[in-house]
């Protein structure tokens, strides 16, 4: 089989495809397919958000470092965190002393740990902190990390948040999968890696008995709420949350007919987008990642995967040239 035949590109055409073709087999009939993907992203993230703040964050945090240099060059008075999690983004632009007057956390689903006179801490969707961004004075940075890839629309929404920005404000998109050949191939030859590194080390069926617990937790409750009507996996919810993660090729598991697979947003429809928008690009990053829990005994082999540029991953710094 040739693998460029099943990397599907991205259709904004058929936008919502997917989600549709999964809501077809499992949800209930009384609620519509938004209420279907949104009460699951609340499930896992109510389930899932302790997990994330154990997960290792060296090549995310390696390839920030190097946006942040370029960052520094520049002024802005207040950052737009969307889609802030568990504060990760926060965190680690502290760390590397980046200025500005206010931090807003946006976030629907969780409420970051950072406490300071400087972040607040806002539980809104994209389009409410769009119309703050819209509303806001000063210069703004917006940083979307890890946020893209559970969009269900990322193309009608990213245009939308342009369209928000003035003239010298900023964007950062931060560790997003490439979602191209190179990505796919990188990721089988890590996931192999990965896989008998944890098994040698014996963490491989601890962290998989945990992780089967948690999805069970997730599946008992949303058939309690009434939200599903039929039995759905572990993988199923993954792909729904992380909606546009198509270099792994789940989709192929899940056996989503080619019609109804939309395809995914790739790194090559970011920088598209952006030209489009009159965002022109400062600095862009490539670098490999796989989640991953065994943090220190692993980090050599993360070394080897950026050696041989193994990249899955991409983040982009970008400045609106003019409206």
């Amino acid at each position: 089989m040739n693998i460029k035949n099943i990397i599907y590109n991205y259709n904004q055409r058929k936008a919502g495809n997917r989600l549709s073709f999964f809501a077809s087999k499992y949800k209930n009939r009384n609620i519509n397919n938004e209420t279907f993907h949104n009460s699951i992203n609340e499930e896992y993230y109510k389930n899932f958000s302790i997990l994330y703040k154990k997960r290792c964050t060296y090549n995310i945090e390696k390839a920030l470092n190097l946006i942040n240099k370029k960052l520094k060059e520049y002024k802005f008075n207040n950052i737009y965190d969307i889609g802030a999690g568990e504060g990760f983004l926060n965190k680690v632009l502290k760390k590397n002393n980046i200025q500005y007057d206010q931090f807003y956390n946006c976030d629907p689903y969780q409420y970051p740990l950072i406490e300071d006179n400087k972040s607040k801490h806002l539980k809104i969707n994209f389009d409410q902190t769009i119309d703050l961004i819209s509303k806001s004075n000063g210069i703004n940075l917006i940083t979307l990390c890890s946020t893209i890839h559970h969009m269900i629309e990322p193309a009608k929404e990213i245009s939308n948040l342009a369209k928000s920005m003035k003239k010298g404000d900023l964007i950062l998109i931060a560790h997003e999968p490439m979602n191209d050949i190179y990505s796919t191939i990188a990721h089988i030859i890590m996931k192999f890696t990965y896989f008998f590194s944890e098994f040698y080390i014996k963490k491989q069926f601890k962290n998989k008995l945990e992780k089967n617990n948690k999805y069970n937790q997730i599946i008992n409750s949303l058939e309690e709420k009434g939200i599903i009507s039929d039995k759905i996996s572990a993988l199923h919810i993954r792909r729904i949350v992380d909606y546009q993660v198509g270099y792994k090729l789940d989709y192929l598991k899940l056996s989503i007919p080619k019609n109804k697979n939309e395809g995914y947003w790739s790194i090559k429809n970011t920088c598209d987008l952006f030209y489009k928008n009159n965002l022109k690009i400062i600095k862009l990053i490539k670098y490999p990642y796989i989640s991953t829990k065994l943090k220190r005994p692993l980090q050599f082999i993360n070394d080897i995967f950026f050696f041989f540029r193994l990249n899955t991953q991409y983040s982009i710094l970008a400045i609106k040239s003019k409206i």
